[in-house]
């Protein structure tokens, strides 16, 4: 049985070992953050529009996350026609009401959702038609909202915009770029707040979202491409997926968000490279004798080489799962503070995984060259 020449080398000083880890662990803890941060943005922004079982969207050609524009009603009307279309129903947002906090004389900016809370297969268990919530004034208020809003309970009366409403429910969408919460109420609500006799003056002939759900067995890209042939050019129809890809898409192209978290991961994984390059060249100028013995034995040059690239892979092995259980810590206190979505995907762990042996195996390289220049004469 072959001896773990690398392994022991790497564990004989367990102090110093538990130094290196914390080191390299810190520095994916970095990474993971920063990349938790930047996605976090981005998957916030979206998380709401997956939460409604549509299988295609429609919305105004020339809206965006941060101007949204509304369309005529009709569109919802031609689309139906389409032979490929079960059921289409409008959803109506209002970015900006005034929430008033519970308890409190101050006013914040919330978004609101109008729907028909009749048609129950568009919307998830939490946002379920229920009788109360087609009562006059009566919302759900949502669970993940920043704290800055209050934690309202079943039974809190307060005021969106003026008008007193009821919280009869509580439903989970969370915090984004744009906003602090989300309001969730039946269009009749929706526009005796907010309609001709309220300040924004909406008419429900205005349509924010067209929700689409198709027949059974149609193809949802087959289905798009017959109804932009039959819808005029002023609407575009996405897939629920391809439309929350753009979303992130704008957010990432027109804010600095994208840009300094990745900047972060890229200024991580620069500093990891630091570290680990530092403990490699310490841990070789401290075993050079052994390194120029094994050379003087007849070990070849390329025996040694890889044995500090083992022990660079321990290092980023075990930094890594230190770093990963770190994260996973704190992705759920921000999570929890927040109402920002952190999400540990399998994709994101494997990249953050990839960076990390990269970085290792890169500073054990920038290491080597006293292993390779090593003259067991000039040690004996």
């Amino acid at each position: 049985m072959a001896t773990p020449v690398a392994w022991r080398n790497l564990t004989h000083n367990l102090r110093r070992l538990l130094l290196s880890l914390a080191g390299i662990g810190f520095v994916v803890l970095l990474m993971f953050m920063e990349m938790g941060f930047s996605n976090g943005c981005f998957d916030t922004a979206t998380r709401g529009y997956t939460l409604f079982n549509a299988d295609l969207v429609i919305v105004n050609r020339i809206s965006t996350p941060a101007s949204p524009q509304r369309f005529l009603r009709d569109r919802l009307y031609v689309a139906r026609r389409s032979p490929t279309v079960a059921n289409v129903i409008p959803m109506y947002v209002q970015v900006g009401a005034l929430w008033k906090i519970p308890g409190n004389a101050g006013l914040r900016r919330v978004r609101v959702f109008g729907y028909d809370t009749r048609q129950r297969s568009f919307w998830p268990e939490e946002f379920a038609p229920r009788d109360d919530l087609r009562q006059p004034g009566a919302v759900l208020f949502d669970s993940r909202s920043r704290a800055l809003l209050g934690k309202p309970a079943p039974g809190t009366v307060t005021e969106l915009n003026g008008r007193t409403i009821s919280v009869v429910g509580l439903a989970p969408m969370g915090a984004d770029l744009d906003t602090d919460g989300n309001v969730f109420l039946d269009q009749s609500t929706f526009f005796a707040i907010f309609g001709r006799n309220g300040k924004s003056r909406l008419t429900p002939l205005d349509v924010d979202y067209g929700l689409i759900q198709l027949r059974a067995g149609v193809d949802p890209k087959q289905a798009v491409e017959e109804l932009r042939k039959l819808l005029p050019n002023d609407v575009r129809v996405l897939t629920l997926s391809d439309y929350c890809d753009d979303v992130q898409m704008y957010w990432s192209r027109n804010t600095a968000v994208g840009f300094l978290f990745n900047m972060g991961v890229v200024v991580g994984f620069l500093i990891g490279m630091i570290v680990c390059y530092q403990i490699l060249f310490t841990d070789i100028s401290n075993n050079l004798l052994p390194f120029a013995t094994l050379k003087a034995m007849g070990y070849r040059t390329s025996y040694l080489v890889k044995l500090v690239l083992e022990q660079a892979t321990f290092l980023a092995l075990l930094g890594f799962v230190l770093g990963l259980i770190g994260a996973s810590f704190l992705y759920w206190i921000m999570e929890s503070q927040t109402g920002l979505t952190m999400a540990l995907t399998p994709l994101r762990i494997a990249t953050i995984l990839l960076l990390t042996l990269v970085m290792c195996l890169v500073a054990g390289l920038m290491a080597l060259y006293r292993v390779i220049r090593i003259d067991p004469a000039d040690c004996f």
